[in-house]
């Protein structure tokens, strides 16, 4: 009896939060409604300090941010918003006109073309699709080395063994991309800037000498991290350091 009531009254804390969070995101929505942005962003961020993390969130707080001039955490929202649901077509599309008012401009460095390949093909399907056939191929393994054991026939054992041996590469290929998207699922290994202006270092020291000026909502990518500073690169092969504090890093 004592257990049945204890998980009563979990259940009944788990459902008050629930309501609360709730009741947290009605009023952001209702001061987005009435023109107060930034009573909007107090309430989306109260939600999101509650541990609730969801696509329609983190576009609408993106949104807030946006109405209140804060670029820098707009983009670090809807960011946010694609990682958790890259099909949400609306946080994409005010995702590219927030980047678009971006003050730095900064020319991309190509890409080797199998990399981008690799990366494209990575992001067809979520981790759970790519496990998925994963499984798939492995059973493909399983079958042809079970054929190839089972028949006598030297012919039947050779489809068998060429059977065995797809599903070997298929698995072991399928399955490093469910690793690798799971892996980006997680942590994307960028970061917007978040600060208005700050400067590039080229060492992890704010005495360091100024590399170049950045600006909020500039992108970034996360090479290490040292002393609450992080190493950079920048989209055009530029390196150097920014402290932690400036950044929103695109993870869940």
């Amino acid at each position: 009896m004592k257990v049945l009531i204890s998980i009563v009254l979990l259940f009944t804390a788990f459902s008050l939060v629930a309501q609360e969070e709730a009741a947290l995101f009605q009023q952001g929505n209702e001061a987005f409604s009435n023109k107060k942005y930034q009573d909007a962003v107090t309430k989306y961020e109260a939600v999101v300090a509650k541990g609730v993390r969801s696509d329609e969130l983190y576009y609408n707080l993106g949104n807030a941010y946006y109405k209140t001039n804060q670029l820098g955490k707009a983009i670090y929202n809807f960011e946010l918003a694609l990682l958790n649901n890259p099909s949400n077509k609306d946080a994409a599309f005010n995702l590219e006109i927030a980047n678009a008012q971006l003050k730095d401009e900064i020319a991309v460095l190509p890409t080797f073309f199998l990399t981008e390949w690799w990366r494209g093909l990575r992001g067809v399907f979520s981790s759970t699709v790519w496990s998925v056939l994963a499984l798939l191929a492995l059973w493909l393994l399983v079958g042809g080395i079970a054929g190839w054991l089972l028949y006598a026939d030297r012919g039947k054992k050779k489809r068998m063994f060429l059977l065995a041996v797809l599903g070997l590469l298929l698995s072991v290929l399928l399955f490093t991309l469910a690793g690798q998207r799971w892996a980006d699922e997680l942590d994307t290994g960028y970061a917007i800037i978040l600060e208005k202006v700050r400067p590039l270092h080229s060492a992890p020291d704010g005495e360091s000498a100024e590399i170049l000026t950045l600006h909020e909502g500039t992108k970034v990518q996360l090479l290490g991290d040292l002393s609450g500073w992080h190493k950079v690169r920048l989209v055009n092969g530029e390196q150097g350091w920014l402290p932690r504090e400036a950044l929103g890093r695109i993870m869940r």
